[in-house]
């Protein structure tokens, strides 16, 4: 359903004052126009029912499915990639008899028009993702009993340098936040850390998390030196037995030596990576929760201690069936701001939260990430959202990622994606323990 003036309810004032604000900005870009992929009259009406501000007479819109809107009429423009530095297609505006190149939105307007997208309920999107998570490899020297190895079996080749430069060349300039994790120890492809100085060259957040076996100084260097923004520590446990349990290795001893090890050097060096020690809520961890944080609380180096929900679930029997009778209030908001789940050969799956449990909707190595995030499989999930049944996708009834509520939503989109990441463990960290209602469900139970 459009949102209209008459009944867009919470989701038109918030977005209303979000672009009266915007409207004023230097850069003059208020909440792209929306289309849906029929791009029909009465879908241009009713947007621009809903914002009469952005959908001005000259003002050209466009998506890749679709031709140019251009003050509300379809006009016939270039085939373009707006991933790509290969875009043919450059809109203008006309200022007195001059045409004037139209200035690409800052960050924050384009995730100003991503959540336009989203609170009109449009299943196009204005461009790709802004954040995503690369697997960079699928080796590992753990049996975590968390994780999907357990269950399945993770063979490809490493990712190979050029198919991640690729990704990166045909996203920047819109990509803000990188992930690299995957069902791989990051550490064990030897071109991770090259990978992360190309990200960051082009301005891209990236963190990522380690199991910490091979974290020697060596690696340290090799990872300060590659200016990550971020590493998280995966420690599931406060004892040996139960990290052992966990993590099917004894070598907790040796883990906390390499952590401390490497945060002596992070403060000699006065790095500014974030240190994030995590451990997730299993049956083995469930009774070590506050020793854990006792332990590493106020460690110096130490800029978060974080215990999560575990999303993986991968030893849950029947959790699908409860969630099936649960309804969701509002679409999933990652099909439309990511992070979608990119396969060391390039397959791209639609959210972490399907990995594996469907099929990919597309590859890198074919089409580009923009093509991909508004090609018919990921349009027909955002309907079947938008629609209320999302029965027809199992991966998406399955799926045991948390549910913000509207108000934490809208907030994900406007939020800097690396910023939006450091404030995630605070929101969980709320709920958890002071039960405040921010998610309609709070990950599996």
């Amino acid at each position: 359903m459009m949102l209209t003036n008459g009944d867009a309810g919470v989701e038109y004032s918030i977005m209303h004052d979000v672009s009266e604000k915007w409207r004023e900005h230097p850069l003059k870009r208020a909440v792209s126009h929306h289309i849906t992929h029929s791009t029909g009259d009465a879908t241009i009406a009713r947007t621009r029912a809903a914002f009469p501000q952005i959908a001005r007479d000259g003002e050209c819109f466009s998506t890749p499915s679709a031709g140019c809107i251009r003050g509300g009429v379809t006009a016939e423009c270039s085939p373009h990639d707006p991933g790509s530095q290969r875009a043919a297609h450059r809109p203008q505006t006309q200022a007195g008899n001059r045409l004037m190149p139209q200035v690409q939105p800052s960050p924050l307007g384009y995730r100003l028009k991503l959540l336009a997208s989203y609170l009109c309920r449009s299943p196009v999107c204005p461009g790709p993702p802004p954040t995503a998570i690369i697997a960079t490899t699928h080796r590992c020297n753990m049996t975590c009993r968390m994780c999907l190895r357990a269950v399945r079996t993770f063979n490809l080749p490493n990712m190979e340098f050029d198919l991640f430069r690729r990704i990166i060349d045909g996203s920047s300039p819109y990509l803000r936040y990188l992930s690299l994790d995957g069902p791989g120890e990051t550490t064990m492809n030897p071109e991770a850390f090259r990978m992360i100085r190309y990200a960051r060259s082009k301005g891209i957040r990236v963190m990522f998390s380690t199991n910490c076996t091979l974290l020697d100084d060596a690696m340290a260097d090799a990872i300060m030196d590659s200016g990550v923004d971020l590493i998280i520590f995966s420690v599931n446990g406060a004892t040996s037995d139960v990290y052992e349990a966990v993590h099917g290795r004894a070598c907790y001893d040796q883990v906390i030596a390499n952590i401390h090890a490497f945060l002596k050097q992070k403060r000699r060096r006065q790095a500014r990576i974030l240190a994030v020690v995590q451990m997730i809520i299993l049956d083995e961890t469930r009774s070590q929760v506050s020793a854990f944080y006792h332990r590493w609380r106020g460690t110096p180096g130490v800029d978060l201690v974080r215990v999560k929900k575990d999303v993986v679930c991968n030893r849950s029997m029947g959790a699908a069936d409860e969630r099936r009778a649960r309804p969701r209030k509002n679409p999933c908001s990652r099909l439309w701001h990511g992070p979608p789940f990119i396969d060391t050969d390039g397959s791209v799956y639609a959210s972490p939260g399907v990995l594996y449990k469907a099929g990919p909707v597309g590859n890198l190595k074919e089409q580009s990430l923009a093509d991909i995030w508004n090609g018919e499989k990921m349009q027909a999930m955002r309907r079947s959202h938008i629609g209320g049944d999302i029965s027809g996708f199992a991966e998406c009834v399955d799926c045991a990622y948390l549910q913000p509520r509207l108000p934490l939503t809208v907030a994900g989109f406007l939020l800097d994606p690396f910023a939006a990441g450091k404030l995630l463990p605070l929101a969980e960290k709320l709920a958890l323990w002071y039960r405040l209602p921010l998610f309609e469900r709070f990950g599996s139970k």
